[in-house]
């Protein structure tokens, strides 16, 4: 699904109505814009807050080590604009992902995805065509009100592009998969305030997206295809429900994204940069495969495994004289974020290495740690 790190326009309603914030349709996104956005995948003390107006809320414990960013440009721009030529714009990520949108009337509305189309472990590449709609901004929405929309997607995998993991769940050497998601949105503007961000304070509407989906996968063997959902583990069928929570500032942008479990439980954090800011923040290196942060750290630092294999390592911590002081093993399969308390360390400079399931060596790094 899109990120949903769109420039938006607020406009404030008059005092008399409490200054709630609507979406308005005067500032959708533009062609030559750049959207800064980091994430948090281990967002600590950020929980959604009930529903209602007049709330404030303090994210400033958020922090990412790496920024990513989405330019916007026209439609006929893409490289795959052909198979979307109802699209206006298109968003090209950091990561190699394009996404056509369409303004019609009040909505932006998503066409279509090319590029990689998941950033968990399905991690599927190819092209997602949608019908129906499916918008990821609705101008004019102000609290309380809420919308519901239908779509499906649709994305064709020839033999060679298949995953790895795909044809060996299902098995028989397909000529060609169909994967089709099917998805009933409900949009609800259900509450409004003031947040507290590392880069400043915003007014906002927090509007929550919830998607429920059904997700069937068909395999053709010839000339005949043939209903493979079941042999498909739910790793690869990806979620039933997605739940998301997005605030829309008066400047004119959207600057945090929430995504939560179906227990609405906070799973991980998208967050605006400020252009002025964007240029403090790094970008991932191929082979950098493990990122410690902060750096220099004082009572816990991150790890972030990047671009790795899927597989078992170890990240083993040592002091300058090379001798052990603990070693922490983790299962990698996709994208991961772990935490490792560094408390009981006294102050100074560190060594940590990232080891494969024998044991070798595959990267050695510093870390250098403070106290208050």
């Amino acid at each position: 699904m899109m990120k949903g790190s769109l420039i938006l326009g607020i406009v404030l309603l008059p005092a008399c109505l409490l200054a709630q914030p609507i979406i308005s349709l005067d500032n959708f996104p533009r062609s030559g814009d750049t959207l800064y956005f980091l994430t948090d995948e281990l967002p600590d003390r950020v929980a959604v807050s009930p529903p209602g107006p007049d709330q404030k809320w303090n994210y400033t414990t958020l922090q990412a080590p790496f920024i990513e960013f989405e330019v916007v440009q026209p439609a006929s721009s893409g490289r795959s604009y052909g198979d979307f030529p109802a699209s206006d714009l298109v968003l090209r990520s950091s990561r190699g992902l394009e996404t056509y949108l369409q303004i019609s009337g009040t909505r932006l509305t998503l066409v279509g995805q090319a590029g990689t189309l998941f950033k968990d472990l399905r991690k599927l590449k190819g092209k997602m065509k949608w019908t129906g709609e499916l918008p990821e901004v609705v101008a004019n929405l102000k609290y309380e009100d809420d919308v519901d929309f239908n779509a499906t997607g649709e994305i064709r995998l020839g033999r060679l592009q298949i995953p790895l993991a795909y044809s060996s769940a299902i098995g028989g050497d397909p000529d060609s998969i169909l994967i089709r998601r099917q998805v009933a949105r409900r949009i609800t503007a259900d509450a409004w305030g003031q947040l507290l961000l590392p880069g400043g304070l915003f007014d906002v509407l927090r509007v929550r997206y919830v998607d429920e989906i059904v997700t069937t996968v068909s395999a053709r063997y010839g000339r005949h295809w043939q209903d493979v959902t079941s042999r498909l583990p739910r790793e690869l069928l990806g979620a039933t429900r997605e739940i998301s929570y997005r605030f829309f500032s008066p400047q004119g942008q959207q600057v945090v994204t929430l995504y939560t479990d179906e227990g609405e439980i906070v799973q991980h954090v998208e967050y605006m940069a400020p252009r002025a800011q964007a240029g403090f923040y790094q970008r991932p290196r191929d082979g950098q495969w493990l990122y410690a942060f902060p750096n220099p750290a004082i009572t816990n630092v991150r790890f972030k495994f990047l671009d790795i294999a899927p597989g078992e390592y170890s990240i083993r911590f040592y002091n300058i004289l090379g001798k052990t002081l603990f070693d922490r093993r983790y299962l990698i399969n996709g994208s991961k974020t772990v935490q490792i308390d560094i408390s009981h360390l006294d102050k100074g400079t560190y060594l940590y290495s990232l080891l494969d399931k024998n044991g070798n060596k595959l990267i050695t790094k510093r870390l250098i740690i403070v106290k208050p």
